[in-house]
């Protein structure tokens, strides 16, 4: 198994940069995004992200909580962490990725 636990370590640093980049506080939100979209091969919806970010903040701006998880996606995608053909499915780039993030990270 190339995610096992034995081999962790070679996945730790998609783990600890995410709070150098982002903060305590907004990697909390990272993580919510990344939990969510590990949990299936597919995938899950932009709109089921901004669900779960709501559930998160009920009395955030929407348009604020937008923002952050259009900024957040696109960071994602941009350091490899997700992709998305079309802007609405959010998928892990590497299902070894995804596999070490649900089996290790996901609590």
């Amino acid at each position: 198994m190339l995610v096992s636990a034995n081999k962790r370590v070679q996945f730790m640093h998609w783990v600890s940069r995410l709070e150098l980049q982002f903060g305590v506080a907004t990697t909390q939100t990272v993580h919510v995004i990344l939990k969510a979209c590990c949990q299936k091969p597919a995938g899950t919806s932009k709109s089921r992200l901004r669900q779960l970010l709501i559930k998160r903040q009920p009395e955030a701006d929407l348009e604020i909580l937008e923002r952050e998880l259009v900024l957040l996606l696109g960071t994602l995608q941009r350091d490899g962490y997700l992709h998305s053909d079309d802007g609405t499915q959010w998928v892990f780039r590497s299902f070894l990725l995804r596999d070490f993030w649900k089996n290790h990270v996901v609590y």
